[in-house]
């Protein structure tokens, strides 16, 4: 299921979202606190935080966060945690230099805490209701973009009244 929904997301949402014409490579731009963190991309090592690197969203990959003392972090990357980064507000289009050319690309610059070993982040209740409901309420914002996708294809709705509806249905106003 959550493999149908992820690919929903990248070849339904992802595209809806950023346009036809974006760029599907772009950079990460990757902060830690405290800063220093070495960060791999599917176990290649990309650098130490700040770091910038190159990401293709068709492909999904393990990032992987280590600073000694601290817990490693790990996040699956794929169209869902672009959606999730631009709902964040930290998503921006532009000319970066992607494959060692100047090109029209995406950017997401973003930070992550790092929690030192031992400490357990526990989720309160009201987080994991959170996380339930943000959940559901992800896989009907998605059904309802295909929809008014649909009745933009069909002319029924004009291109201005998809981007009004999807700005709201994904809480950007």
């Amino acid at each position: 299921m959550k493999r149908h929904i992820t690919i929903l997301f990248l070849f339904c949402v992802v595209p809806l979202t950023f346009g036809c014409g974006t760029s599907k490579r772009g950079l990460i731009e990757l902060e830690t606190r405290p800063p220093g963190a070495t960060v791999y991309l599917n176990q290649i090592e990309q650098g130490m935080t700040l770091v910038t690197f190159e990401y293709d969203l068709r492909i999904p990959a393990q990032l992987e966060i280590e600073k000694d003392g601290y817990q490693t972090g790990l996040e699956s990357l794929d169209g869902t945690w672009i959606v999730e980064e631009y709902r964040k507000g930290n998503y921006t289009e532009g000319h970066f230099s992607i494959l060692g050319k100047e090109r029209k690309a995406w950017k997401i610059k973003t930070i992550r805490i790092l929690q030192k070993e031992g400490e357990q982040k526990e989720l309160p209740r009201r987080e994991i209701i959170n996380k339930e409901k943000e959940s559901n309420e992800t896989i009907e914002t998605i059904e309802a973009l295909r929809k008014y996708k649909e009745l933009l294809d069909e002319g029924v709705i004009t291109q201005e009244d998809f981007e009004k509806k999807k700005r709201e249905l994904m809480d950007l106003d």
